[in-house]
């Protein structure tokens, strides 16, 4: 007879994304006309409201809504002992050093927050996977990912210049974290249409 013990291993991760803004996550049999998904209270950190559920839904299937002011962040966690694993955010404005504390104690793959409390800004976001042993003789062991730089832009385009011309107006417009998508314009309350930069090109100023 031989007996020996299993070796454990940390964790591995396989992805981690945060999703476009307003893009939240919930189960795929979510009903609106039955469940909900409410902000709760802040957690112990005092900053961000996450969703929770108004229903008791285990399910491993998802999709997706939305929700303006949230972000979701999203992993794929990997444990090559099958071990359960716990997780923790930290998030850090671009310029900054420290990691701040986001939430702790998360059993789930998914963690969906009110983004509007974040000033606007480049920010990263750090996940931290913990597993420990059934027989907890070994200290829990851990992994971290940082994701990639995600722009937090609550402010809407604005009007840089306005002149008048013989023509019309030249008009500047612009936004300092994104990039301009569309340019619209209504004349004498008429539907508004779409019109061309000078340039051809839509840019951020």
């Amino acid at each position: 007879d031989i007996s020996y013990r299993q070796l454990n291993l940390a964790p591995r991760v396989a992805s981690l994304e945060v999703l476009d803004p307003g893009e939240i996550v919930v189960p795929s049999g979510f009903n609106p006309a039955s469940d909900v998904f409410e902000p709760a209270h802040p957690n112990r950190q005092g900053i961000f409201n996450p969703l929770r559920s108004s229903g008791r839904r285990d399910e491993r299937r998802r999709k997706n809504l939305w929700k303006k002011g949230f972000r979701t962040i999203t992993w794929d966690v990997e444990d090559p002992n099958g071990d359960d694993l716990g997780y923790e955010l930290f998030f850090q404005r671009e310029g900054d050093d420290t990691w701040l504390p986001m939430a702790d104690e998360l059993e789930e793959d998914a963690y969906s927050f009110d983004a509007t409390v974040l000033p606007d800004g480049v920010y990263r976001f750090k996940l931290r996977a913990l597993d420990r042993e059934p027989d907890d003789l070994e200290p829990a062991l851990s992994v971290e990912e940082i994701s990639g730089p995600v722009r937090i832009d609550h402010t809407p385009p604005t009007v840089i210049q306005s002149t008048r011309t013989a023509k019309g107006f030249d008009v500047v417009v612009g936004d300092s974290l994104n990039p301009l998508r569309r340019v619209e314009v209504s004349v004498d309350a008429e539907a508004w249409r779409p019109i061309d930069p000078r340039d051809g090109m839509l840019h951020g100023v």
